[in-house]
């Protein structure tokens, strides 16, 4: 038989009587009687073939990902020496990533994209499972966003139906790419219906390359803010700032006279104690009392301390009381003081001289004592000072006597304190 010799060897196999055993990456040719390379595209796992006129030994096509330019001795890209074979990865010409069916000699490159998303294009890519390139399907192409200053992150879409990006290509987009959005606004791609991970990273996923517009930044909510370029909203945790409104990029600050209630409001002080700065909590709120006034119970307005007390002028926070409030010695009051009794000389006596007062103080000193004059437009409520010195006497000029008769039409007046007013 033609090709046969009894106990023979060749380069590709043994021949015995009716028999040729080729090695793996061969088969056996009918036409040739010998052992021949595997075909691109195939394996030959080899073995013991007995002539019977058509070609054995191709076991079965090169699994898809994978690729065997012939000589293949295993389905997933393993040739005999010389050959060229192995798994589709990426091609060393264009950087895009390769793939192939079934019973494939080459990989095949993944497409370029062409059409109106060309200028979008940022770069290639592809996602197989176990990383087994085995279609046209798993080849990826990553794209810019079309929101301008509005949101700034990539989209990924996979190839279908001719296309990158299509309505019928899956998307995705990873909410680490998204690296930008306006100010007073903030990733809400979390919140997306449409969530999956992968290696512990989420990603929302779609139709189309477009499929998340206007659904991956959004504003604000009330109580937080965000600068531009940021992706979260903050919130204003200052102590003395709050934002109500929504998409804002800063906070407000308390106006005065109010405390901050939430991150997202301030309320109104309590009556009497609108008088600090924005306060950071009701407790923050502060009363000012005059001379002579304070806040005798917590929580009450200031009011007047009486007349045997004084006290300085104070300020008491929403919840506290005034300090410090001083006693007039005994027999002395702060009646008729004047403007607030807000020190120990405000406590003395009142003198009357006809229907007019004068205001002695108990610590004022001048000299001589209680020197006064009535004007002729009668001019009441006077101050003097106590003291106890003989010498000290009132005096009025014959101008003002006359003007103070005058006005009286010369009744008849007393002078005296307030502990013997006639009657």
């Amino acid at each position: 038989v033609a090709g046969w010799r009894a106990g023979g060897t060749n380069i590709r196999g043994v021949c015995t009587a009716n028999t040729e055993t080729c090695s793996a990456g061969y088969y056996y040719k009918a036409s040739t009687a010998a052992c021949a390379v595997c075909p691109g595209g195939k394996y030959c796992e080899g073995g013991q073939f007995t002539y019977n006129g058509n070609d054995q030994g191709i076991t079965g096509n090169i699994s898809a990902g994978y690729y065997s330019a012939g000589g293949g001795k295993t389905a997933n890209g393993t040739c005999i020496s010389g050959q060229s074979c192995g798994k589709c990865t990426s091609d060393s010409t264009t950087g895009r990533m390769t793939y192939s069916g079934a019973g494939a000699s080459s990989c095949s490159v993944c497409p370029t994209v062409t059409g109106d998303l060309a200028t979008r294009v940022l770069g290639y890519g592809g996602w197989w499972n176990n990383d087994i390139h085995n279609a046209i399907t798993g080849c990826y192409a990553l794209f810019s966003d079309k929101e301008g200053d509005a949101a700034d992150y990539k989209i990924g879409c996979y190839y279908a139906n001719g296309a990158y990006g299509s309505s019928s290509a899956r998307c995705e987009i990873y909410l680490p790419n998204v690296t930008s959005c306006a100010a007073g606004m903030g990733s809400i791609l979390g919140n997306y219906p449409n969530l999956a991970t992968y290696n512990g990273s989420t990603y929302a996923y779609g139709s189309g390359v477009d499929f998340a517009v206007g659904k991956v930044c959004g504003a604000c909510a009330a109580g937080t803010v965000s600068a531009v370029g940021a992706t979260t909203c903050s919130a204003c945790s200052g102590a003395t700032q709050y934002q109500n409104e929504t998409g804002k990029a800063t906070c407000k600050n308390v106006s005065a006279g109010y405390y901050k209630s939430s991150n997202s409001a301030q309320t109104i002080c309590p009556n009497g104690y609108r008088s600090g700065a924005g306060a950071a909590s009701q407790s923050g709120c502060l009363a000012t009392c005059e001379g002579g006034s304070a806040v005798l119970r917590a929580n009450n307005v200031c009011e007047a301390v009486g007349t045997t007390s004084w006290v300085a002028g104070n300020n008491v926070y929403y919840g506290g009381t005034t300090q410090n409030i001083g006693k007039c010695a005994t027999g002395l009051t702060t009646t008729g003081s004047g403007r607030g009794a807000d020190d120990a000389c405000d406590c003395g006596r009142v003198l009357h001289l006809g229907e007019n007062t004068i205001r002695l103080s108990s610590c004022q000193k001048t000299e001589p004592a209680m020197k006064f004059d009535y004007n002729k437009d009668g001019r009441a409520d006077l101050f003097a000072n106590m003291v106890q010195d003989s010498g000290a006497v009132i005096r009025m000029s014959e101008g003002s006597e006359k003007s103070f008769k005058t006005m009286y039409r010369n009744r008849k007046y007393y002078v005296c304190d307030d502990t013997t007013m006639p009657q």
